[in-house]
Formats: structure tokens, sequence, C-alpha cells
């Protein structure tokens, strides 16, 4: 063409015809540049994804598209904030929590997968005030000034004192039910109780004199 042109083109109705500079322009209007645009209209992504959207902590503006990982830190920074909610990896409750049975036979609240080498505590005021168990051992109820049993708000029972030596008080009538209470020491004090031993090596009062 040498720099000349071609004028007075038609619209092209086939796939190779020619086109003029008025078609491509009314086309291309339409498109959405990748240097970036303006949408006019709804964009339906038919199943398909956006990718590469900016991942800082929040949107720049309300209108914004967010990012999987902006919406991820924005419900962790509303959770921290708002602490409504608590975390499974472990938390701490700032008000009462209360269990209720609702519908169901039974609610469990516990620890049910311990294996050997592991412990469960649940802790009463302090470290030192705690229901733990190990695996395999006898349950511990471990105090700083002793448990103390109630019934109907009596005192029933209290064992150790936090003071030395320790010892197991009891506040109303003990009822062995025909069962046998051994290994007891030789009585030395009046009000302590008498073994079978101590009964027998007593001298006994006959009407003839004394035996041993």
């Amino acid at each position: 063409m040498t720099g000349n042109t071609v004028t007075n083109v038609c619209n092209p109705k086939a796939d190779h015809g020619v086109t003029n500079k008025l078609y491509v322009d009314q086309i291309t209007s339409d498109a959405v540049s990748k240097n970036g645009g303006t949408m006019m209209g709804n964009l339906n992504m038919n199943g398909y994804r956006i990718k590469g959207l900016p991942t800082p902590d929040v949107p720049e503006s309300n209108s914004d598209a967010a990012s999987w990982l902006q919406i991820v830190n924005l419900i962790r920074k509303s959770t921290v904030e708002n602490r409504t909610t608590v975390s499974k990896a472990g938390d701490v409750m700032t008000g009462d929590l209360t269990v209720s049975i609702d519908n169901d036979e039974r609610r469990l609240l516990g620890c049910q997968d311990l294996t050997p080498g592991k412990s469960f505590s649940f802790l009463l005021g302090d470290a030192m005030n705690r229901l733990w168990y190990v695996l395999r051992e006898p349950i511990t109820m471990e105090t700083t000034h002793g448990f103390l049993i109630k019934v109907k708000g009596e005192d029933i029972c209290k064992i150790g004192t936090g003071l030395n030596p320790q010892t197991i008080r009891f506040f109303t009538d003990i009822r062995m039910n025909l069962n046998r209470i051994s290994n007891l020491r030789e009585a030395v004090d009046s009000d302590e109780v008498a073994t079978k031993s101590y009964c027998d090596n007593r001298a006994r009062k006959i009407y003839n004199g004394y035996i041993p």
C-alpha cells in the first residue's frame, strides 16, 4: 500500500473478511483491558475462579473483592477482638460455663484418648489443687489444705489438714457393715481403739485371784 489507505470498507460478514476501524473500535470498547478497566455490568464466571487477588490484612475498600486469606484473617481478628468463641486449640474462659443435658440421656465431659506417658488434670484454683490421672495409675486428688466431704451442709470427713502429721478426721459414726479394721498399733492413750492382742494379754480378774 506504500503508506496509502483502504477506505469505504463495510463491516465484515465472514470471519476472514476485511474489517474497518469503526468495527474494531466498537468491539474492543466492550472488552476489559488487561491493564485494567471498569465493568459496566455483572460478570458471570460460569464456575471459574478469580485468582491473583492481593493478600494484605484487609481489602483497601468495602467494595473490593476479598481473597480467601483476607477473609480468614478477618474472621480470626474478629474472633480475638470480640472474644465470643473459644478456640479448640486452647483458650481462657472469662465467664461461667454451664453444660445442659437438653434432650440427651447423658453428657460426656473430659478426656478419653489418654496414652501411656501422658496425664489428664482438672485444676481447682491452681496447680497444687487438682484432680489428675496418669494411665494405669490410681486417680489422684491433690490439695494444699485437705479434702472435706460434706452431706447436706454437714461435715462428714476431712482427709488431710495441710499440717503435719496428716490425719483423717471423721465427724460422724463409722459403720463397718460386719467388716474388720486391721493393722492397728497397740493402744497407748485411753481413747484409742484396742487390738485383740492387747485385750488377750491384759490381766483378767477372777474370783480366785489374777492370772496373766
